[in-house]
């Protein structure tokens, strides 16, 4: 069984007699050990707020020379501690502007019981704990958005029906389409419109539904002005807290202008290539170790052998008994 925690209760009150029927109280609650220290003026408040580890501050509304919710204010900015707010007869307007300013609860002193402040202070304490674990997952709910925002490739999730659940900036800008026309869509409609492709792709992600990863698969989508992009996709599936799988993961990046590259450089290598085998002059080329890899029409006409037998062969071997060749030097290889 865990050891029960010592907890350590600042109470700001210039009230002696009430300090002393609080700590009377504490001591009698025999399911926990508190601690119980007790500041009358703002420089033995702030004495103890500065030396820290204070689990909870029971506050006064009416201090002396700082108000109670001055310094409510500034204890709820610097999170230091849950406060519950002490207040008199005819309080309770106050005590409800200090809940809508950061207090987790309040205690009229003029109803005071044993019970009624143990258990006040221990749902505080259980409030301002479950306060501080939301305000982490928030932390790092935003963290996690922002880093799937700021991300420079397209991230997109998908749920069971193929309705997108999740998109980034990048995906915005890829598809042409703004984040509230994306949310709630059918993700397949919208970028694959043709139903043969469109049935393809979903093959592959349901794919990812019985545990399976795709890496690196290339796919057009249609953006919105009716565009197309090439996207190579990484899709995995989305699970829940409890293993459950509740859709698909897909990151993708956009390959557009290097399939563009790799089309024009392919071509550029036909078209050369088609010059050097088409052309009236021999050509002939080796690599670095002195053996044929480009010959063209005229070469194969001159020594009266097809390219395929040539390539590989040495330079050497082929132009032997062809000593009235004269051969030119291009200081290239193309291949």
């Amino acid at each position: 069984m865990e050891e029960a925690k010592t907890i350590k209760i600042l109470i700001c009150d210039d009230d002696p007699a009430f300090c002393k029927l609080v700590r009377t109280y504490l001591r009698s609650a025999s399911e926990r050990e508190f601690v119980l220290l007790e500041a009358r003026r703002k420089v033995e408040i702030q004495d103890a707020l500065d030396k820290g580890g204070i689990d909870l501050i029971l506050m006064d509304i009416l201090m002396p020379e700082k108000s109670g919710m001055e310094w409510l204010e500034e204890i709820v900015k610097k999170k230091i501690a849950p406060v519950v707010m002490l207040t008199g007869f005819g309080s309770e307007e106050i005590a409800v502007q200090a809940l809508h300013k950061g207090a987790i609860d309040y205690i009229p002193k003029d109803h005071l019981t044993g019970d009624r402040i143990v258990g006040t202070i221990k749902a505080a304490l259980e409030a301002w704990k479950r306060k501080q674990m939301e305000a982490e997952i928030k932390k790092e709910k935003e963290f996690s958005e922002n880093l799937i925002d700021t991300a420079g490739v397209v991230i997109v999730g998908i749920d069971l029906d193929d309705n997108t659940i999740l998109c980034n900036t990048k995906t915005e800008e890829v598809t042409g389409y703004n984040k509230e026309e994306l949310i709630g869509k059918n993700w397949l409609k919208l970028v694959y419109p043709v139903a043969t492709q469109r049935e393809e792709v979903s093959k592959i992600l349901k794919s990812c539904l019985d545990g399976a990863q795709v890496k690196a698969y290339d796919a057009v989508i249609t953006r919105k002005d009716g565009g197309e992009r090439i996207l190579s996709w990484d899709t995995t599936s989305l699970k829940d807290a409890y293993g459950e799988t509740r859709g698909i993961l897909c990151i993708a990046q956009d390959i557009t202008e290097r399939k563009q590259l790799e089309q024009e450089l392919k071509e550029n290598r036909d078209y050369l290539e088609s010059l050097i085998h088409e052309s009236p002059t021999a050509i002939l080329s080796t690599d670095l170790s002195g053996n044929v890899v480009v010959v063209n029409k005229s070469v194969e006409k001159l020594l009266g052998y097809k390219g395929d037998a040539l390539m590989g062969k040495p330079l050497s071997m082929v132009i032997s008994g062809h000593g009235d060749l004269e051969l030119q030097n291009l200081n290239s290889s193309i291949g």
